[in-house]
């Protein structure tokens, strides 16, 4: 029996070393391989183990937002309108899983908090309960936003972090004026934020821990109100209870059968 399970472990270990060459150098976008897909699933995996053990979501969301980093470098040559000081796609539903949402409350600056409370408390007034369909006739900047810009560009959802467009004012148009335009994204964009999301959410359910995606305005206030929050969900407990939650990725098939091959 123990040599059966020293195995296991050895086999494990041997998983991990391949899956971290796998997504070295983040996801190739081009080539949409499940197989790889799958890797970067077992190693954020391994990251929410050891955010589990560290008490922390840093470990998780330092590696993934690195590794997404490497992604768009392979896209990089991709001509995009989005420059600082345009915000116009940080004005409606943005989505965003628990870990996420404590890395950015974790990054804020303390003596900047009762500013930034006050903003996300204003804009929970305008958007709070409210769905990504009702949210399609509100336009209300994100409390986070100063300037025009992002004030925690550096610890960002994934979904803001893969929000790009190729013609700014057709952007504006969209999300400023309700005008119903499609926002001209590349396709390879759609890959980006369907890879890195359903990879996440494979790895959170995989260790127990809540999965789905919150309205981040809601989650915002929930957070910076609880004193434990972080802790509570790292335990596997529920958190966020008011807050409105994004359909469950592993409703869908292919998601629910891609989690089943990962972890066979």
């Amino acid at each position: 029996m123990p040599i059966v399970s020293f195995m296991g472990r050895a086999e494990r270990r041997r998983q991990l070393k391949f899956d971290e060459m796998a997504v070295d150098k983040g996801l190739n976008l081009t080539a949409r391989d499940p197989r790889q897909l799958a890797s970067l699933i077992r190693v954020l995996h391994e990251q929410v183990c050891d955010s589990v053990v560290a008490g922390s979501v840093s470990p998780l969301m330092t590696f993934l937002y690195e590794n997404h980093s490497k992604t768009l470098k392979g896209i990089s040559h991709i001509r995009l309108a989005c420059q600082r000081g345009c915000s116009h796609c940080c004005h409606g539903w943005v989505s965003a899983t628990a870990p996420e949402v404590f890395h950015v409350v974790n990054g804020l600056v303390p003596a900047r908090l009762p500013t930034l409370r006050e903003k996300i408390w204003t804009a929970n007034t305008h958007t709070e309960d409210k769905s990504p369909e009702a949210r399609e006739g509100i336009v209300w900047p994100c409390p986070l936003l100063e300037d025009h810009a992002c004030s925690v560009y550096e610890t960002r959802p994934v979904m803001c972090r893969s929000a790009v467009s190729m013609d700014a004012q057709i952007c504006a148009r969209s999300c400023l004026e309700n005008s119903g335009e499609n926002i001209p994204t590349p396709p390879v964009y759609f890959a980006l934020s369907d890879g890195y999301t359903v990879a996440l959410a494979c790895a959170l359910k995989k260790a127990g821990l809540q999965h789905r995606a919150f309205e981040y305005n809601g989650a915002l206030k929930a957070a910076i109100g609880a004193t434990d929050a972080e802790a509570q969900w790292l335990s596997g407990h529920t958190v966020f209870h008011s807050v409105i939650q994004d359909d469950d990725l592993l409703d869908d098939p292919w998601v629910r059968n891609l989690y089943a091959q990962v972890f066979a």
